[in-house]
C-alpha cells in the first residue's frame, strides 16, 4: 500500500513543482534516448519500382530484338536469291553475241547499216546460276528500324532505334546453295520518362542452305547464334544513377517453304515458315550502390508462325536487269518470359520482386516491296522497305533494308 504526505500552503506547492519538473526531465531523458537508439531502414519494393520495371522490359526487348535484326538479313538474302532465281530459271539460254547479224539473203550489208546487237544479259545466281561460270557470291546486308517507340507493340513508352550489319558469302550447285553470314547490331532504348537506359551490342554467326527439291518449289532453312552485350542505367533518386552490365545469349532456328507460280512474265510464290528464338538474360548485379540490386536469370523463348506471298518480275536492261519484288505475310507470334526475381544485394530480408513465368501472343502484318538492280559488272544491289503492324490496330514499326553483293568467278 503506498503512502501519500499532504503539505499545507506555500511548501505544498513547491514540493508540487517539483515532482512536476523531475517528471518532465525523466521524460526528456527517455525521449532523448528513443531518438538516439538506430531507426530501422525501410527498404522500397522493387516490385513497386517504375524504374526497375522499365530497364527489366528494355533488357527483355534487346535481347529479343537484336536476334530478330540478324535473322532479318538472312531472310532479306533468301529473299533474294528467291526473286533472282524464278527469274533466272524462265530466262532463255544465253549465246555468245555475233560481232554482226547475218544478212538474211547472204549478201553484204552496205557499210552504212550497222546490226543490232542483241542485249545480252551475264546475270547468274548461287543458287541455279544461269551462268555457269559464276558459282560464288559475297554479299553485305543492313537494315535500320523506323520507329516513333510508342507505336511499337509490347514497347510502350521507349524510343527504339535498331541497327544490324551482315556480312556473308554463299555458294551454289545445281538446286542447292548454302552460306554463312556474321553480323553485328547495336540498339538503344530510353526511358520516356527518367534516365533509366539500356544500350545493347550482339555479335552472330549464322548458316543457311537453299534447296529446289522440284521446279518451282523451295526449301531454305537458317541456325544462327550470338552473344549480346548490355549497358544499362537506373535513376534510384533526384541526385544520382546506378549503372551496370549485362550479358545474353541468343539462338535462332527457321526453315520455310513455299512453290512458285509462273503468270507471264511474273512470279507468285505461296510460302510458309516457322521461326524459333531463344534468349537467355544472365545473372547480374548493379554496381555498387546503397540500393544495389541482383537480378537472376531469365530464359526468353519465342515461336512465330507465318504465311505469305511473294511476287517478283525481270525487267531486262542495257546495263543489265532490275527485279522488283513485292510481298504480304501474316505472322503470329508467342514470346514466352521465364520466371526470376530482383532482390537487394546487401540485404536478403528485404522486400523482393519475384517474375512469373508468362506468355503473349500477338498477329502481325507484313507488307514490302524492293527492287534488286543487277549490273553486268557481277554487282548487284537490293534495297527494300518492309511494314509490320499489329492486326489489332495498336501500331506498326517500318524497317529500311539493303543488300549489296559481289559474284565471283
Amino acid at each position: 500500500m503506498g503512502r501519500c504526505w499532504v503539505l499545507p500552503g506555500r511548501a505544498a506547492r513547491a514540493a508540487a513543482w517539483g515532482a512536476a519538473v523531475a517528471l518532465a526531465s525523466t521524460s526528456a531523458s527517455a525521449d532523448d534516448t528513443e531518438a538516439s537508439a538506430p531507426a530501422a531502414s525501410v527498404r522500397a519494393d522493387p516490385g513497386k519500382d517504375g524504374r526497375v520495371l522499365a530497364l527489366l522490359g528494355q533488357q527483355t526487348s534487346a535481347a529479343r530484338e537484336v536476334a530478330a535484326a540478324q535473322f532479318d538479313n538472312v531472310q532479306a538474302r533468301l529473299q533474294t536469291l528467291r526473286a533472282n532465281d524464278a527469274a533466272c530459271r524462265r530466262a532463255p539460254p544465253l549465246a555468245p553475241p555475233a560481232d554482226r547479224a547475218p544478212d538474211p539473203g547472204n549478201r553484204p550489208l552496205p557499210l552504212e547499216v550497222e546490226p543490232a546487237r542483241p542485249v545480252v544479259s551475264r546475270v547468274s545466281l548461287p543458287l541455279v546460276t544461269c551462268d555457269a561460270g559464276a558459282l560464288a557470291t559475297t554479299w553485305t546486308a543492313g537494315s535500320l528500324d523506323m520507329d516513333s517507340g510508342a507505336a511499337r507493340p509490347g514497347a510502350d513508352g521507349f524510343a527504339l532505334r535498331t541497327r544490324g550489319v551482315m556480312f556473308g558469302a554463299d555458294r551454289g550447285w545445281n538446286d542447292w546453295a548454302a552460306g554463312v553470314g556474321f553480323g553485328l547490331a547495336h540498339r538503344v532504348a530510353d526511358s520516356s520518362t527518367d534516365a533509366t537506359s539500356n544500350a545493347a551490342d550482339a555479335a552472330s554467326a549464322s548458316a543457311y542452305i537453299a534447296y529446289r527439291p522440284a521446279k518451282g518449289a523451295f526449301v531454305d532453312a537458317v541456325l544462327g547464334r550470338g552473344l549480346v552485350e548490355m549497358r544499362s542505367a537506373r535513376r534510384v533518386d533526384s541526385r544520382g544513377r546506378v549503372a551496370a552490365s549485362r550479358s545474353a545469349s541468343e539462338s535462332y532456328s527457321a526453315v520455310a517453304a513455299g512453290y512458285r507460280l509462273a503468270l507471264g512474265p511474273a512470279t507468285l510464290a505461296p510460302y510458309t515458315r516457322l521461326e524459333t528464338v531463344r534468349a537467355t538474360l544472365n545473372r547480374y548485379a548493379d554496381a555498387d550502390a546503397s540500393d544495389a540490386l541482383r537480378y537472376e536469370a531469365q530464359s526468353l523463348p519465342s515461336l512465330k508462325a507465318a504465311l505469305g506471298i511473294e511476287g517478283s518480275a525481270r525487267i531486262p536492261m542495257l546495263f543489265g536487269h532490275v527485279s522488283p519484288r513485292a510481298k504480304v505475310e501474316w505472322r503470329r507470334e508467342l514470346e514466352r518470359a521465364g520466371p526470376s526475381s530482383v532482390a537487394y544485394v546487401d540485404d536478403p530480408d528485404a522486400p523482393a520482386l519475384s517474375i512469373d513465368a508468362s506468355t503473349a501472343a500477338r498477329d502481325l502484318l507484313s507488307l514490302g516491296f524492293g527492287a534488286t538492280v543487277q549490273l553486268r559488272d557481277n554487282w548487284s544491289f537490293d534495297a527494300g522497305y518492309a511494314w509490320d503492324g499489329s492486326t489489332n490496330g495498336s501500331g506498326g514499326l517500318g524497317r529500311v533494308a539493303f543488300t549489296l553483293s559481289w559474284r565471283a568467278r
